[in-house]
This record gives C-alpha cells, structure tokens and sequence, in this order.
C-alpha cells in the first residue's frame, strides 16, 4: 500500500497515513476475494454493478445540492442588492423631502429615526 502523507506525533517516528483510492481499492479487493469465494461469480458481478449504480447516485444527488446551492446563493445575492437599492432610493427621497420642506416653527433636533417616522406619517395622510 503506497503511502501519501505522514503525520508526525509527539515522538520522533512518522504515521504513515494511507492514499485514499488505493486504500479504498485494496480494501474492496479483499472484500470482494471473501465474497467471491463464499458466492461466486456472478453474485460478486451483480455486487459490483450495485456499487457502480449507488455511488453514481450519490454523484448526481450531490451534484445537484451543489446546484442547488449555488442557485440560493444567487438569487441572495440579487434579493440583498435590490434591498440596499431600494434603501438608497428612500434615503434619497427622505432627503429630497427634508431639503424642499421648511419647519413652520423651530423643532428640537430629531433623530433620524423620528424623522423617517414623521415622513412615513405625512405619506399616509
């Protein structure tokens, strides 16, 4: 089994740590020489097709998630820039309003809260 990385503890030896597919593959291939010789051929045939289908399935699905998941992303994406749109055009507008209005009388300083507030009262009436 070839080795792909070592990983290095406390003492001065390294762990070998197995490459993925060719542990994978070693591992199937004992598996597969128990079966063969306990079943037969062709039940370790229709085993390995079974294999070939489930992790095809398994591609699809999470190829899909992926899709899936990129799509959400956009359509945030577009939702969160339409929303910072629209706020910069009310901002506009507040001030627009502020500039061309004058106070009858003197008022005591407002927050910017209380006078979106106010404007938002003076649109519904």
């Amino acid at each position: 089994m070839p080795v792909a990385k070592t990983i290095r503890k406390t003492s001065p030896e390294p762990v070998p740590v197995p490459d993925p597919a060719n542990y994978i593959s070693d591992k199937l291939g004992k598996i597969l020489e128990n079966i063969g010789s306990q079943y037969g051929e062709s039940l370790q045939n229709e085993l390995l097709n079974r294999l070939e289908r489930t992790i095809a399935k398994f591609d699809d699905e999470v190829n899909e998630m992926i899709e899936e998941l990129q799509q959400r992303s956009l359509a945030r994406q577009e939702q969160l820039q339409k929303l910072m749109e629209h706020g910069e055009l009310e901002q506009e507008a507040i001030v627009e309003e502020e500039s061309t209005e004058e106070p009858a009388e003197p008022q005591p300083e407002m927050s910017e809260w209380e006078r979106r507030l106010e404007m938002l009262e003076k649109k519904k009436s």
